[in-house]
């Protein structure tokens, strides 16, 4: 992907997270980079184009950030729990991250395409913990009578909820982590000391 797709991919990630879905104008990510708006256009076909992309940004994005603060040589049982409880960081990045997933959750349920980029990806996260979790069964750090799919789907259904609380101001976020350790001791048993 080029750099400027990059730059207005990130900037589109920030005009979102500052202000919602709703509130998205080409001219306000254009300005935010520093270019014209045919420079967006020329880019991103759409405004929805630009939207769905930003959003696999934002995605693809967390997803690099938070592997590169996973003990990679861990067991996988650690690595699932330090995965899950590294979505409900408080740095910018994550919050960000929250917003414009929370965003496009919300005009999915309106835009048949926004619905489309929101289950691609929430099946991908869904797949990669089960996945996890099925490493951790294989290696012996989780039990192998564990439902992975379903375990991976309680949990990020969880973690979600939880992310969208603590976004909201309705939780406080060290709550939001305390109950999401709790949920992961449900689901995966007891994290060896």
């Amino acid at each position: 992907m080029s750099d400027r797709r990059n730059e207005i991919l990130e900037a589109a990630c920030h005009v979102i997270g500052r202000g919602g879905v709703h509130e998205l104008r080409v001219e306000d990510v254009a300005k935010e980079v520093g270019i014209s708006p045919a420079l967006v256009y020329y880019y991103f076909d759409t405004r929805a184009d630009l939207l769905s992309r930003a959003f696999e940004f934002a995605d693809a994005r967390s997803m690099t950030n938070t592997l590169a603060k996973l003990d990679l040589d861990a067991p996988a049982g650690q690595q699932v729990r330090e995965m899950l409880l590294l979505e409900l960081d408080d740095v910018p990045d994550v919050r960000e991250n929250w917003i414009i997933w929370s965003e496009m959750a919300a005009g999915a349920f309106f835009d048949d395409d926004l619905k489309q980029a929101v289950s691609k990806w929430s099946g991908h996260w869904v797949r990669m913990v089960a996945e996890l979790i099925a490493k951790g069964q294989e290696e012996g750090s989780l039990s192998a009578k564990i439902d992975a799919e379903a375990a991976a789907q309680r949990l990020t259904g969880t973690l979600d909820s939880l992310g969208g609380r603590v976004l909201l101001d309705i939780i406080e976020r060290e709550r939001a982590v305390e109950l999401m350790k709790g949920a992961l001791v449900l689901e995966l048993g007891e994290a060896p000391e």
